[in-house]
């Protein structure tokens, strides 16, 4: 590796870091859990390139899951607040049935889920899931999708699966409070 990759890298770690620094520092600022919610996007749309962040809740008594946060311009129809049946063939399902970070690089081509036709005709054409994970329960999801194909590599994945780490016991108390 010559030193112009290593430079690269080392400022790739550097911005990735502060990022999450900052993220920590959101988290544990406010009580405000909307207002973490739109800082985290913020932050998270430094090092990941994306046009709609959702993040969901699941309610796996009731087998539902709440879209409590949304960013992004392209809301469709899928308003913040609406309760929905957490069914099989749904992105939030899988991701919180496997505990696996979900990565689609082209829905165009290869859809998996029935409504990613919508999303694609929105522009949106690729995404990244990932679980939200405190004390080793999943408690909900964070997609990201963005428009082009093949957005998301592995280091994409594990920059948004470190932030879903950071950001998810701050959701969990906020569930708890609200009860």
């Amino acid at each position: 590796m010559d030193n112009s990759q290593l430079y690269e890298e080392l400022r790739e770690r550097i911005e990735e870091k502060a990022v999450v620094d900052a993220v920590a520092r959101i988290i544990t600022s406010t009580l405000d859990i909307n207002q973490v919610y739109e800082q985290f996007a913020v932050q998270a749309k430094k090092l990941l390139d994306f046009e709609r962040a959702v993040l969901s809740i699941i309610d796996r008594d009731k087998r539902t899951y709440l879209v409590k946060y949304l960013f992004g311009p392209v809301k469709m129809d899928r308003p913040i607040g609406v309760v929905r049946p957490l069914v099989e063939g749904s992105c939030t399902h899988y991701v919180v049935t496997t505990n696996q970070t979900l990565n689609q690089p082209d829905l165009a081509t290869n859809p998996m889920f029935p409504d990613d036709a919508d999303f694609v005709k929105a522009g949106l054409c690729y995404l990244i899931a990932t679980p939200l994970v405190s004390k080793d329960v999943v408690s909900g999801a964070l997609i990201l999708r963005g428009r082009g194909a093949g957005a998301f590599g592995s280091r994409e994945q594990r920059i948004l699966e470190g932030l879903a780490a950071q950001i998810a016991p701050a959701v969990e108390n906020s569930l708890l409070y609200e009860e």
